[in-house]
């Protein structure tokens, strides 16, 4: 009688490799990590009964719905076959931009008693602000090729409890409101940063204002708005910390509070980025 051979292991059994070394990366949780190198689809069993960023995440690739923030980026995309969203002719830009910063905040001679808007700080040259800080800014409002992105947005100067606007070209201050003591903390409570700006401190607070680019552009000019100020932010943050001022940006902060504070609507004119300023230059 013959010995029957020995028994093969199933085909679909496991082969021993040795334990799984886990993914490590430095900061993350092994399980956050896991999800990055490879999405595991949820079980369609299971829901999330908190949305969270990281619920997203994981059910993008299973939802019903994109993602708002997906959708905006779709809606803002140049298609051959839809008016909505145009390249538009670079001329018509630059002669807005051009009368934009040729007018606004322009008076006539005659509207103002400038001494008397300086009494009342109506209208602040920036020279007077402390520290050296408006030497520091004009050169970034003065008319040069720089100013070009503050066509898509504004800079508003929170300096103690007086909030400015900085226009281009003026090289003054132009009031818009004064905080009350308790306003001018919750501004400051309202702005996610570590550390959080001292009382002494200045904000400098980036105000998008798209329609300015989608008038031409359609929703496509909702980039070119986020986009050129972005690139002001980062010239902004490059000159003020060669002058010696201190200077780090935040765009984390509570936006209603922020723009309910600036009284602004938060869609035409919204909050989209927060500079603290120190002119000793201790906020780098």
């Amino acid at each position: 009688m013959t010995q029957a051979p020995p028994a093969q292991p199933p085909a679909t059994a496991a082969r021993k490799t040795g334990p799984r070394i886990p993914l490590i990366v430095e900061g993350l949780p092994s399980s956050v990590a896991l999800q990055l190198e490879e999405t595991q689809l949820p079980s369609p069993h299971s829901v999330d009964l908190v949305d969270s960023p990281r619920a997203g995440y994981v059910s993008r690739l299973l939802a019903r719905e994109p993602n708002v923030a997906e959708l905006f980026h779709a809606n803002s995309s140049l298609s051959r076959y839809s008016a909505a969203n145009q390249a538009a002719d670079p001329t018509l830009v630059d002669a807005a931009r051009e009368w934009f910063f040729a007018t606004g905040y322009q008076p006539l001679d005659g509207d103002f008693d400038d001494d008397l808007a300086l009494e009342h700080r109506v209208r602040v040259p920036l020279g007077l602000l402390p520290d050296g800080l408006g030497a520091a800014l004009r050169p970034l409002v003065t008319a040069n090729p720089r100013e070009r992105s503050l066509y898509s947005g504004d800079m508003w100067l929170v300096a103690g409890t007086e909030v400015f606007r900085v226009p281009a070209r003026r090289g003054v201050l132009w009031k818009e409101r004064t905080l009350t003591e308790r306003e001018r903390a919750d501004l400051f409570d309202a702005i996610v940063a570590e550390p959080a700006p001292a009382h002494r401190d200045v904000l400098l607070v980036w105000v998008v204002v798209p329609w300015r680019q989608m008038v031409f552009r359609g929703p496509r000019g909702y980039r070119h708005a986020l986009l050129e100020l972005g690139g002001q932010i980062a010239v902004v943050e490059a000159e003020l910390a060669a002058a010696g001022v201190g200077v780090r940006t935040t765009y984390d902060f509570y936006d209603d509070a922020v723009n309910r504070l600036l009284e602004v609507d938060g869609t035409e004119h919204a909050a989209i980025a927060v500079s603290v300023l120190d002119p000793t230059g201790r906020a780098q």
